[in-house]
């Protein structure tokens, strides 16, 4: 009695990424088995009559020869382990479950580990969330969801994302709907952790996919209110304690704050103002530029609004999203849920307003778009934003005081103030 054994590409399913399954099958009297290696590979690398790997696969984080040999080497194994059987009249005495087991066993433990990219964006997601990153933390999990949804397979190993990989995983994201902003932003995030694997030494760095593949920025889309559009939201009659009228507020608020930052804003206590409440001083957190500017009456009467008292230490947050009883995970966790719920609103109200929507990040934009058509000096407004430019430019900002942009803050609402 023979038997017959021999690799072969199960093609009865492929996976997400179009490769199949390498298995090794024996045969015993026209009754067939197989075995998984644990390795995939797609039709093209396989050389199914010399049983073994094309060179330069693309689909293994291994060279073909490493491959080639480790699968010679097992095969040699198999092909003793059955010899034996037939040499002990056993072959048939053994159930095939058995001999299933033995066969995997041989591979079990000593076939070279492929590095996982659902693994590795996981480790990569617990540092961010270790650092206080929640940004980075809730990018990389989008992508990570994202990339499991296209895939539709449990392991992805880093050789597997290719060019092919990444224009089909475009392609699946623009037929959702979503646009190209956010595909901008996935891309970027994958081609990082990408590298990070490759400095780790977790994948050669032949299969790099994005010296071919080149990720396009997203169209900006309009994200700053009118003059006329701006007024309407100051003017609406808003019940003062509805989700609307506290919505209202905080965009408000960043406005008048020169367009704040949500994470800054939340950030504020009352020690960032002087005791007459006509100056706030602060730290950017994104990039640790000092900010000093002056305060608008409006502005008080916002804060008031929506603590719902007057006595506030110094010690207090200005606006009641977060307190010093969470951790600085806790805090970042509460501004963005905070954010998103208030982004909602924003969008009712808009829709309310009949005009275009807009999130509380638009406050900035909005803050630059008006300045502008006020007058403002493009270097002013960017002094005001805090923005980095060219190293000459931003030596020319750097020669603007407080008093200027205080100048031209007040010039801009005070022309609101006219129109209201």
């Amino acid at each position: 009695m023979s038997v017959t054994i021999k690799y072969v590409l199960d093609t009865r399913r492929a996976k997400g990424d179009k490769s199949y399954p390498l298995v090794i099958r024996f045969a015993i009297n026209r009754n067939t088995n197989q075995v998984s290696t644990g390795f995939t590979l797609l039709i093209s690398e396989w050389d199914q009559k010399n049983q073994q790997v094309k060179p330069k696969s693309r689909s293994i984080d291994i060279t073909s020869s490493k491959l080639n040999h480790l699968l010679e080497t097992k095969y040699v194994s198999i092909r003793e382990y059955f010899a034996d059987l037939v040499e002990k009249d056993a072959l048939t005495l053994t159930p095939v479950s058995v001999m299933k087991e033995k066969v995997k066993s041989i591979f079990q433990g000593s076939k070279v580990q492929t590095v996982d990219t659902f693994d590795f964006i996981n480790q990569q997601m617990k540092i961010t969330l270790e650092a206080n990153q929640i940004g980075s933390y809730k990018v990389m999990k989008g992508l990570l969801n994202s990339l499991k949804n296209y895939s539709n397979i449990d392991n992805l190993p880093f050789s597997s994302i290719d060019y092919s990989f990444l224009k089909g995983y475009e392609t699946k994201h623009f037929s959702r709907g979503s646009k190209q902003g956010s595909l901008s932003v996935y891309m970027r995030a994958l081609r990082s952790i990408y590298n990070k694997a490759i400095k780790h030494g977790l994948v050669d760095e032949k299969h790099y996919p994005f010296s071919s593949y080149k990720i396009k920025s997203g169209t900006s889309e309009k994200r700053a209110l009118t003059k006329e559009d701006f007024i309407k939201l100051m003017n609406v009659e808003l019940k003062e304690n509805s989700a609307l009228g506290i919505a209202r507020n905080y965009y408000l608020a960043s406005f008048m704050l020169r367009g704040m930052n949500w994470i800054d804003l939340c950030n504020l206590k009352r020690k960032n103002f002087t005791k007459d409440w006509k100056r706030v001083s602060y730290v950017r957190k994104k990039t640790k530029k000092p900010f000093n500017l002056s305060v608008f009456p409006e502005l008080i009467e916002v804060i008031l609004s929506l603590r719902k008292q007057k006595n506030i230490s110094d010690d207090d947050y200005v606006f009641p999203v977060i307190d010093d009883t969470l951790s600085e995970i806790e805090k970042s966790i509460k501004i963005m849920n905070r954010r998103k719920k208030i982004n909602i609103y924003l969008k009712s109200l808009a829709d309310h307003l009949s005009i275009d929507r807009f999130t509380i990040y638009s406050a900035r934009h909005t803050w630059a778009t008006l300045g502008k058509f006020n007058g403002m000096p493009t270097a002013v407004i960017q002094e005001s934003l805090g923005h980095s430019t060219e190293e000459m430019t931003q030596t020319y900002l750097n020669s603007f005081g407080n008093e200027e942009v205080d100048l031209h803050a007040n010039k801009l609402f005070e022309s609101l103030r006219e129109s209201t």
